[in-house]
């Protein structure tokens, strides 16, 4: 079974990203397909399972994993890295995930261009981009990537 490791708010908190959080981690669980863990940003939690879960919560702080991310890739050992968050707070996991070798996703909202060169380079250093709306996408085409990018809307 392959092993995903999801960062982004905890998915037990009332914020946007934790409810899209919360909703995809439930929905792949139930699927089987992945053994689980979430670096959960902004909570004290470690180790709980939430009521709808069948995955594990760890702790990420307040830096947006940036502290516990390589502890964590040590620990799980995931196949695939998933950061779902605003570029500038993914950014880092991105070049931790990419230093360990580790597939990584970014799914991010992208909502106006043009698109700097700092997040040019940080989109083709992902594996895949997933953004949140057809708008996103064709910004990022626009970078003359190599890089697959699909939508998936929040």
């Amino acid at each position: 079974m392959k092993r995903l490791l999801w960062m982004s708010d905890n998915p037990t908190l009332a914020t946007g990203y934790a409810r899209v959080t919360r909703e995809i981690l439930r929905r792949l669980s139930e699927r089987g397909d992945y053994d689980i863990a979430c670096l959960a940003w902004y909570d004290d939690v470690n180790g709980n399972i939430p009521p709808d879960g069948g995955y594990a919560i760890a702790r990420g702080g307040r830096d947006f994993g940036i502290s516990s991310l390589s502890g964590a890739i040590r620990e799980f050992n995931p196949d695939l890295i998933i950061a779902l968050g605003d570029l500038w707070m993914i950014e880092p996991g991105c070049m931790i995930a990419k230093e360990s070798g580790v597939s990584y996703v970014g799914y991010f909202p992208l909502d106006g261009l043009p698109l700097t060169d700092r997040w040019a380079t940080l989109v083709d250093a992902m594996d895949e981009a997933v953004v949140c709306s057809s708008f996103g996408e064709n910004a990022v085409r626009q970078i003359e990537s190599k890089l697959q990018c699909r939508s998936i809307p929040f």
